[in-house]
């Protein structure tokens, strides 16, 4: 219905004013004898019905066409929250570091796809220190709840199917590097030099966040 208003609006009002016309020109024309009062009376009650309809119908539209802009905005302010949000993940997720120490050398990486260096079961050699292994974990946490804060607004937006998937898959590279880390925790796979003796339990509580990361990753 509204789409056919929107098209035909204007061939709509043309014909209700032609209509409402041609019944004041049938009013002085053969109902002459009709006074003044009488007069205005028969055009009110006969032309109102015709432009209360068209007021009904312009106020539709206009309602209508407040929802769409209204609609609009919030797509576009949804468009903008994800951009800056993949960006500052991005950001971070690219500039991380990762202080590795093999028989004596030290090597940095940098960019969370490097985690798996850490592996121990892998590279039985690399090791890390506490200090830098808590400022990575701590670095990824805040990748992780980005990640987590831009699924809930991409999925509880308006934005169309095909348009959430892009902009899920942007994203799903830089969750699947920071469950890696909580993968290792978790199962211990990692060589920590000097490791206090609450290393294995101090960042349990994760396990929450590791599991939102997983929803992403299969989404």
């Amino acid at each position: 219905i509204m789409d056919f208003l929107k098209k035909h609006c204007g061939t709509i009002i043309i014909t209700l004013v032609g209509i409402a016309l041609f019944v004041l020109t049938a009013i002085f024309v053969f109902i002459p004898s009709l006074k003044s009062g009488p007069i205005g009376d028969t055009i009110g009650g006969t032309t109102a019905p015709f432009w209360g309809f068209l007021s009904v119908i312009l106020l539709y539209l206009t309602l209508k066409e407040q929802q769409d802009f209204n609609k609009a905005q919030r797509t576009a302010d949804e468009y903008k929250s994800l951009i800056g949000l993949r960006a500052n993940i991005e950001i971070l997720s690219n500039t991380v570091f990762i202080p590795i120490i093999n028989s004596g050398t030290k090597t940095s990486y940098q960019g969370t796809s490097y985690i798996e260096v850490l592996r121990k079961s892998a590279n039985p050699n690399n090791s890390i220190q506490e200090n830098n292994f808590d400022k990575l974990y701590k670095d990824v946490i805040a990748i992780a709840t980005l990640c987590t804060l831009y699924s809930n607004i991409l999925g509880q937006s308006s934005l169309n199917t095909e348009t959430k998937i892009v902009f899920s898959n942007v994203i799903k590279i830089h969750a699947e590097n920071a469950w890696r880390l909580f993968v290792l925790y978790k199962d211990q796979n990692i060589n920590i030099i000097n490791a206090s003796s609450d290393i294995w339990e101090r960042y349990v509580k994760n396990e929450e966040l590791e599991a939102k990361l997983k929803d992403i990753i299969k989404e």
